[in-house]
Parts: structure tokens; C-alpha cells; sequence
């Protein structure tokens, strides 16, 4: 088996490594989520 057991042991150890990668990942996806979320105004039907 090549790995960890769990996630939690994959992020014990290496989470560290990169925290501002992290922070930018969770920015983007709140962005990514919004527009998503959000609704379109740009009607061009007409």
C-alpha cells in the first residue's frame, strides 16, 4: 500500500510545506463558489 492510512496523517506531515498555497487553493474555491452561487444579471434575450 503506498501512502498514508488516512488524510489527517497526510496533512500532519506535510500541510506545513505549503501554507500559503493552501490559503490561495481556499480563496480561489470561495470565488469559484460564488460565481456558482451567484445569479447571472446579464439577460441577453432580449
Amino acid at each position: 500500500m503506498l501512502g498514508h492510512q488516512d488524510a489527517s496523517t497526510t496533512l500532519r506531515h506535510y500541510a506545513g510545506l505549503f501554507p500559503d498555497t493552501f490559503d490561495d487553493i481556499a480563496g480561489r474555491m470561495d470565488i469559484a463558489i460564488k460565481r456558482v452561487l451567484t445569479p447571472d444579471t446579464d439577460d441577453d434575450s432580449e
